[in-house]
This record gives C-alpha cells, structure tokens and sequence, in this order.
C-alpha cells in the first residue's frame, strides 16, 4: 500500500546531552549530598543556596525541554490532525454501515429463534399425537401383529415428520455473511445519577474534589472522612 501520509524536510535529528550539563548536574548533586541536617542558622542558610541552585538549574532544563519539544509536538499534533481528517469520515461511516449489518443481522437471529421455538412447538405437538395413537392402537388391538404393523407405521410417519421440519428449519437459517460476526452491546445513559446511586451505589464512582478540599481545610479541619495534617517545606522564590 502507497504512503497515505509522507514526512520530509526532517532529516535524521539526534537528541543529546551536552558535557557541560552532565557535568553541572554531578556537581549539584556532589553539593546537595553534603546537605545531611539543618541545625542552625549557619546550615539553614547554605540548605537555602543549595535549593536555590537546585531550583535555579532544574527550571533552566525544563525551560530548555520545552523549547526543544514544542516543534516536535507541533509536528505530532500535525500529523494527527491530517490523519484525522483523512480518517474520520470514512470511519463515521463505517460505524454507520456496521449498524446497518448489525441491525440486519440481529433481526435475521430473532427470526431463526423464532422459528426454532415453533419448530420445538410442532415436534412436541408430533409426538403427543404419535403417543395417543399408539395407546389408541394398544386399546383396539394389542399384542396382535396388525397392531404391530400399525405402531411402526406410526413411528414412521413421525420419524418422516420430525426430519422433514429439521431440513426445512435448516433451510430457513439466516446464511453467514463472508468476514463478519455480530456482536451486541448493551448501551446505557444515566437519566438521574442520584437515583441510581441510591438503587445501587456500586456503579457510581466518588471521588474526592481536590481543589475544594484544599480551599477548605485552610478554615476547618474538622471534616468527617478526612484525616487533615500540615507538612512544613521551604520553596524559591524567582
């Protein structure tokens, strides 16, 4: 198959890690080691410069990450959208056509179930009928050989019956279309989340609200469910 989407004016890019900045990181992390504990002043001061520097170097990388990655997201973001639009139509009606099929299919089953069901009907009907005429002939005529001769005809004649309506059931199923298989989904949409969390809360799912509950705990930390706490850090300010 031919190219439906083709990539040039790139060359073959290469993605490095410069010396400089390997040598910078080892350093910093040589500094940061030897910040163990903070017991005065003296080391609070010199754990700040040492997070500042940390800080200071770590936006420098993710400032230079982000230029070098913009082109190439844009050029992804790219190559989707042109995909996409090759795509989305054709996939639109595939969705439509498999419905179609899907439709079709499922209405060919049921008419096949139903005609199972009668056929089911029909053989049970035949063997009723079967049984009340070999107990009439037992009735009229047992143990002699017309009788016999009467009860195996009997047999016969249902024995035909029953294979005839077989062949005709089989004759009447639905043929099998080439590459295809139905499947069915159960579909669903929530009319009234509230009601069904209250008919059956195991298929709603809770989850907590992060923002609020960081914009509230500042004034109550007196919440049921919720177990609140305070975690001291120190941040650099640009």
């Amino acid at each position: 198959m031919n190219a439906v989407l083709t990539l040039t004016g790139l060359g073959s890019p290469e993605i490095t890690l410069t010396a400089e900045a390997r040598r910078t990181r080892d350093a910093l992390l040589a500094e940061a080691g030897e910040c163990t504990a903070v017991g005065d002043q003296l080391d609070a001061d010199a754990a700040a410069a040492v997070l500042q520097r940390l800080k200071g170097w770590t936006r420098q990388i993710e400032a230079g990450r982000a230029t070098v990655k913009a082109p190439v997201l844009a050029l992804s973001r790219k190559i989707d959208g042109l995909a996409a639009e090759l795509v989305a139509p054709v996939e639109a009606q595939s969705q439509r056509i498999s419905r179609l099929l899907g439709e079709y299919q499922a209405e060919a089953r049921r008419k096949a179930a139903e005609k199972l069901r009668e056929h089911q009907r029909q053989e049970e009907a035949l063997r009723r009928q079967a049984a009340a005429e070999m107990a009439a002939i037992e009735r009229e005529a047992s143990g002699s050989a017309e009788a016999e001769a009467r009860k195996e005809a009997v047999v016969q004649q249902y024995q035909q019956q029953v294979a005839e309506g077989r062949q005709a059931l089989i004759a009447a199923a639905p043929p099998r279309i080439a590459g295809t298989a139905v499947r069915e989904d159960w579909k669903f949409e929530v009319t009234d989340i509230q009601a069904l969390y209250r008919a059956h809360p195991q298929l709603v799912v809770l989850q907590p609200n992060h923002t609020a509950i960081r914009a509230i705990v500042k004034h109550n930390q007196n919440i049921p469910g919720l177990r609140v706490w305070k975690e001291a850090s120190t941040i650099i300010r640009h």
